[in-house]
């Protein structure tokens, strides 16, 4: 079973090289909802700032609580999303913010090929 922590995003400056990589996966096999919104974060660089290009773990944290949270609570209060659901709500949004951070930083701190 994958180790899934609670750290932060990852702050790198993500490139294109990742981008193709995390597109690939999602082109080859189905998976999980916390991953295709790590991949929508990661594809339009959600956090990104544009003189940096480093990430802002807290603008995606707000993403995921003012956008995101709020259009899955339906599927996270029946269990659809984690596998979890009713009286578990709080914390089927925290495994699900989890989730999506592990998948994203995954991809994030890759390092590219030479």
């Amino acid at each position: 079973m994958k180790q899934i922590n609670d750290k932060e995003f990852s702050m790198n400056a993500t490139t294109k090289e990742q981008y193709l990589k995390f597109k690939e996966e999602i082109k080859s096999k189905s998976h999980r909802h916390a991953f295709y919104i790590a991949y929508y974060i990661f594809k339009h660089h959600i956090g990104k700032d544009s003189e940096t290009d480093l990430v802002d773990p807290q603008v995606i944290e707000k993403y995921l609580d003012d956008v995101v949270i709020p259009a899955c609570h339906k599927g996270l209060y029946h269990g659809y999303i984690t596998g979890t659901g009713g009286d578990c709500i709080n914390y089927s949004i925290k495994h699900f913010k989890e989730m999506v951070r592990w998948h994203y930083n995954t991809y994030a701190e890759q390092e590219d090929e030479k």
